[in-house]
């Protein structure tokens, strides 16, 4: 387990790894409120969070992480003091997501690998004229690339750019435009339809057509 120690900046920094049954070096912080962080993953973000409350200066104390039917929590014995103190530890919320699909639509383009951020493959080997997801990441700015399969993401013939909102959802189509290969990133609405209905949206994907009129 990894413990951290969150910054008046709300960031988390890694204070000591170990294992049960070992104990780290104590550790001297200012008599004030704190907040610990316990990383279970090892991936430098807290599952786990502990408010430990003001001490009174001077207080020396031994705080063991330890789970019971109540879950993880901190249990501080306290130099002088008869009764563990109870510190509790609260999950840490998910991050607020956004989904996005994502569909191969360019027939001059072979079967591909599309990576988020550098990230992945997220989505591998997807060929002409399939789709993947809904693919829940968190908010905030996206490159997706999309490379031939194998070829990596230095290999990436299209970059997709997105800024993706929380609880908002997302098609990014791969098409071949007028100057070669593009993107579609569009925002959809699956709020319900009324009753007997349905909703259709058309989308121009081919790039060596000129206006077209849709009928109904």
């Amino acid at each position: 387990v990894q413990v951290l120690l969150q910054a008046d900046t709300g960031a988390f920094s890694p204070l000591f790894t170990f294992s049960f049954g070992e104990a780290a070096d104590p550790l001297e912080v200012p008599a004030a409120p704190l907040t610990l962080g316990l990383d279970t993953t090892l991936d430098g973000n807290p599952e786990l969070t502990c408010d430990v409350p003001t001490l009174n200066d001077g207080t020396i104390a031994n705080v063991f992480a330890v789970a019971d039917d109540s879950g993880v929590n901190l249990q501080a014995q306290i130099v002088g003091v008869d009764e563990v103190v109870t510190i509790t530890c609260a999950p840490v919320p998910p991050p607020e997501t956004a989904d996005i699909r994502v569909a191969h639509l360019s027939p001059s383009a072979p079967n591909v690998d599309i990576f988020a951020n550098g990230d992945g493959p997220v989505v591998p080997n997807l060929p002409y004229l399939a789709g993947a997801g809904p693919l829940s990441v968190p908010e905030g700015d996206y490159v997706f690339d999309v490379a031939p399969v194998g070829a990596g993401v230095q290999g990436s013939v299209l970059s997709i750019s997105a800024a993706l909102e929380a609880g908002l959802n997302y098609t990014a189509a791969a098409v071949d435009g007028p100057q070669g290969i593009t993107s579609i990133v569009l925002v959809d609405d699956l709020s319900p339809t009324a009753a007997g209905n349905v909703r259709l949206r058309t989308v121009h994907a081919a790039g060596a057509v000129g206006p077209v009129t849709v009928l109904a």
